[in-house]
């Protein structure tokens, strides 16, 4: 090979992409009598620098190489890059098939050893079948042992955790996660070793909804995003964060995530979900147009399939729910759950009796996972349909184990959601503690600024007799933690009991407690409670 290509070698292992892409380049121009691994190095520099179509075009040019020299590991690990990328950049599933098939029928015949587990590897990635994605996993990892081969252990060992915590099984799943890529960072592996496990890791605490590790290990990505680069990581780690923060109920946090998502180029899948993901907080803030204009400009992803199902609800169109949402096509059981969960919505809220069956599925489901925000999201429907039977009692059963669940996940939207039901179901039994569930409901959206979650809180306590404050939202200077601060001020917890609730660390409380005194002009944490207890909204 020429002197270029052997530089731009070098510079693709030592992380130089610019100069990578500049030698195989100059490469290319001269005169090779075998092109295909210029043209794979540069794929692979072309990745990291996140031009990613241009680099898909360069391995096809690389497999179509290969293919032609008869070359069978350069063309199975191309077409194995291939699969991976297709599936992760693009969520073209159909792609992704094509290649991996491709590479399976290159090895027919070959004895078993890490190529094989290589294209294993690839037809696990991101497979909704968990225990197929399990087996063929676990037969990599025993083939990297085997063999001494370091990056294909460590790929196959996030993999492994990864496939655990979709599984609900988080502490052992993250332990695997976190030895992956702490071995990766530290130097064990390649470079691209260190990009797939990391985006495994975050994408797992996105499943979990764990947002204290996805924060710190977003932290440490973004130490080797700034050294490396890695575009796609870096929207991997946007797209995990915002979406956790999301739930979690930090949503100026995750609109900035997920805005700067919004813009980037190197992953449309992602950049899709990414604006889905912000239609979806838009549209739970009320700003219906600014979701409807997000929608407009994305792909028919299942995520964006989503959000055009929660418009649609919000709009009070849900016969069009069931149009958009077929669950059967989720990609993975998190987003099955949310597709059943909408659909339960819809269907309850026009009387269709084909509540009783989605429901059913959504319960089959969490007890199929073993993940309590699954089965959180089953006692809801549970909840909502005994409300449609008017079964009050089994109504009360399920919503109250539902609330149980989504305080222990901190899930504050979902759960002001699910209170609001709970005093729809109390109402006429016992109407104190429907207006103790619908007042925590109103605090809940309120503190949210989930301007239509407020307004139906509200007119529940109207209906119940309590008036609500009308008028813009309270404490206009406070940020969306800062308010949540303060009613557990008013509650009288201390800073590690706040810690403790919000998932933060005692520092921050402490900074956001003197933030919230502040800005109110209080002296003290007694007149910050008295300050909630003169508002009959917040107590």
């Amino acid at each position: 090979m020429s002197e270029s290509f052997e530089d731009g070698s070098a510079a693709l292992a030592r992380g130089d992409w610019v100069q990578a892409r500049i030698d195989f380049s100059a490469a290319l121009e001269q005169d090779t009598p075998n092109p295909a691994p210029v043209h794979r190095g540069l794929a692979d520099a072309l990745w990291w620098l996140g031009e990613t179509d241009l680099a898909v075009r360069h391995a096809q040019d690389a497999y179509a190489g290969y293919r032609r020299r008869s070359d069978r590991v350069g063309s199975v690990s191309t077409a194995v890059w291939l699969s991976i990328v297709h599936k992760s950049n693009y969520h073209n599933q159909v792609a992704a098939n094509g290649w991996i098939a491709r590479a399976e029928r290159l090895l027919v015949g070959e004895p078993p050893g890490p190529l094989h587990a290589w294209v294993k590897i690839a037809r696990a990635y991101r497979l909704a079948d968990l225990d197929t994605a399990d087996r063929l996993t676990h037969d990599a990892h025993v083939c990297a042992r085997a063999t001494a081969d370091v990056d294909l252990e460590l790929v196959a060992l996030a993999q492994l955790g990864r496939i655990q915590v979709e599984r609900g099984e988080f502490a052992a799943g993250f332990t695997l996660l976190e030895e992956a890529v702490t071995a990766s960072l530290a130097g064990e592996a390649g470079l691209d070793t260190v990009a797939y496990t990391c985006c495994d890791l975050v994408s797992a605490c996105e499943v979990a909804g764990d947002s204290n590790r996805v924060a710190d290990w977003c932290r440490l990505a973004e130490d080797f995003i700034a050294r490396y680069g890695c575009p796609f990581l870096d929207a991997e780690c946007r797209l995990a964060y915002g979406s956790v923060l999301l739930d979690h109920g930090d949503w100026d946090q995750s609109a900035e995530q997920l805005q700067r998502l919004a813009t980037t180029t190197v992953a449309p899948a992602l950049r899709a979900t990414g604006r889905s993901r912000l239609a979806r907080l838009w549209i739970r803030r009320g700003r219906l147009e600014d979701a409807a204009g997000l929608l407009e400009e994305t792909d028919d992803l299942f995520d964006s399939r989503l959000a055009v199902a929660e418009l649609s609800l919000a709009c009070g169109r849900p016969a069009q729910v069931t149009d958009r949402l077929d669950p059967a096509m989720a990609p993975d059981a998190g987003r099955q759950a949310d597709a059943l969960g909408l659909l339960v919505e819809a269907a309850t809220a026009v009387g269709d009796p084909a509540a009783l069956t989605l429901a059913a599925a959504l319960r089959r489901l969490a007890e199929t996972t073993n993940r309590p925000r699954i089965g959180a999201a089953a006692a809801v429907a549970d909840g909502r349909v005994a409300l449609l039977r008017d079964d009050r009692a089994a109504a009360v059963t399920a919503l109250t184990a539902g609330e149980r669940l989504l305080v222990e996940l901190d899930l504050p939207y979902v759960l002001a959601d699910c209170r609001l039901a709970l005093a729809r179901a109390w109402r006429l039994a016992d109407p104190g503690r429907a207006v103790e569930a619908a007042r925590d409901a109103w605090i809940g959206f309120h503190t949210l600024d989930a301007a239509p979650g407020t307004d139906r809180a509200a007119e529940l306590l109207r209906a119940l007799g309590v008036p609500t404050p009308g008028g813009p939202r309270g404490h206009t200077t406070l940020t969306d933690r800062e308010q949540q601060v303060l009613v557990l001020l008013g509650r009288g917890l201390s800073n590690p009991e706040i810690a403790a609730r919000l998932h933060i660390s005692r520092k921050t409380v402490a900074h956001h407690v003197s933030r919230v005194l502040t800005k109110l002009s209080l002296r003290n944490r007694a007149a910050a409670a008295a300050y909630t207890a003169g508002r009959e909204w917040v107590n």
